[in-house]
């Protein structure tokens, strides 16, 4: 661990100070090395680097140009930073882009005091963490990520295998009222929505 220096938001972003951040296993295979030496993760990394690409925290400053996100709002941050220009994020698929940055992997990312994100990386979590109080409330809300995959996985599974949705349902059924903030879900409409 080290100290860095603290990067102001340029033009079109902003700077959170971060209440929470997972640790993914790809998190884990940043720092874990093979045999040989190299890098357990397969996918593109530039390094020096502060990785955390499932994050959230609060507003502390913006940048020029900021509209949608200002000082004090709750943040969780979509680590996909497309260039919304090429045939691939046109198309929605903005995974495919040509020239994407991943925030925790090509770009700084959360595991640290603060983080500077695009303004367009940001969702709203305000609601989420009025909700459940802060602590909870920004654990919760840095999930988003991780859970979005998930969801991602099951859409595509009622696509290819239409008989595979039942059992996605079950499971679901079966586990989420375990969780301690179930019986608050019932009660309101918590949304992470792009301002």
């Amino acid at each position: 661990m080290q100290t860095v220096q603290l990067r102001r938001p340029g033009p079109g972003e902003v700077l959170l100070r971060v209440a929470a951040c997972g640790v993914c296993g790809s998190d884990l295979a940043l720092c874990a090395r093979d045999e040989d030496g190299y890098m357990r993760y397969a996918g593109r990394v530039r390094l020096p680097l502060v990785p955390g690409h499932e994050f959230a925290g609060e507003v502390v400053e913006v940048g020029p140009g900021v509209q949608r996100v200002h000082p004090g709002a709750v943040v969780t941050c979509d680590n996909i930073e497309a260039c919304g220009h090429c045939a691939a994020c046109k198309a929605g698929a903005t995974n495919q882009c040509t020239s994407v940055e991943e925030i925790g992997f090509t770009k700084w990312g959360g595991l640290a005091e603060y983080a500077t994100v695009p303004e367009r990386c940001c969702f709203n979590a305000n609601p989420i963490v009025r909700a459940l109080g802060a602590g909870e409330g920004y654990r919760v809300v840095a999930l988003v990520e991780p859970a979005a995959v998930a969801y991602q996985g099951f859409s595509w599974r009622r696509v290819a295998y239409p008989q595979a949705a039942w059992w996605d349902l079950w499971a679901m059924w079966v586990t989420a009222p375990s969780h301690p903030w179930w019986s608050g879900w019932r009660e309101e409409s918590w949304t992470c929505e792009r301002w």
